[in-house]
């Protein structure tokens, strides 16, 4: 008894400490001593009016905004009125969430006019588009390629931002061509 009643302190102090430390490593394996945040991480994935759609991994604390950035921004053809009405870009990611960021070329919208015989360069097909005058497969390629990684084209003189299609190029097939 005389031990007890000489160590008391020493013996209190000693268990006070290791609750401290049991608690903080308790904390530190959730996480919460990585920035407040848990370091786990969300996958999602992000569609439509987005320079660069596709899947991408990021904090578990992330939210809509940070995957449009993570995205490389919207594209000219962004619909800001429907994002406003549709998302929250303050809102915290989910695992596994797909986005869809809305554009402004409707469904309704995405066709060839036949009546004119336009080719709409925002949704003409590889073959339509090499039937172009100057327009080969390649080209064609590249038109699409630009098309998805831009969100389509606002004018037409937008166009001559693809690779290979220059100012004789395009004043060529310009009347051939429509961007409804």
């Amino acid at each position: 008894m005389e031990y007890l009643d000489r160590y008391n302190n020493q013996i209190v102090f000693g268990l006070i400490i290791a609750i401290i430390l049991s608690g903080a490593v308790l904390f530190w394996r959730q996480g919460f001593f990585v920035g407040g945040q848990s370091n786990q991480a969300v996958t999602i994935d992000i569609e439509g009016a987005v320079k660069k759609p596709g899947i991408y991994t990021l904090p578990a604390s992330s939210r809509i905004v940070d995957a449009i950035n993570e995205a490389s921004g919207f594209t000219k053809t962004t619909d800001r009125v429907a994002l406003g009405k549709e998302i929250n870009l303050a809102s915290i990611l989910s695992d596994g969430e797909k986005i869809y960021i809305p554009s402004k070329i409707k469904t309704s919208q995405k066709r060839t006019t036949n009546s004119s015989r336009l080719v709409n360069i925002n949704t003409a097909s590889a073959t339509q588009l090499d039937s172009l005058s100057g327009i080969g497969p390649v080209l064609a390629q590249r038109i699409i390629d630009f098309r998805n990684s831009h969100g389509g084209f606002d004018v037409k003189s937008d166009l001559l931002d693809v690779s290979g299609i220059g100012p004789n190029l395009f004043t060529k097939i310009e009347d051939l061509i429509a961007v409804d």
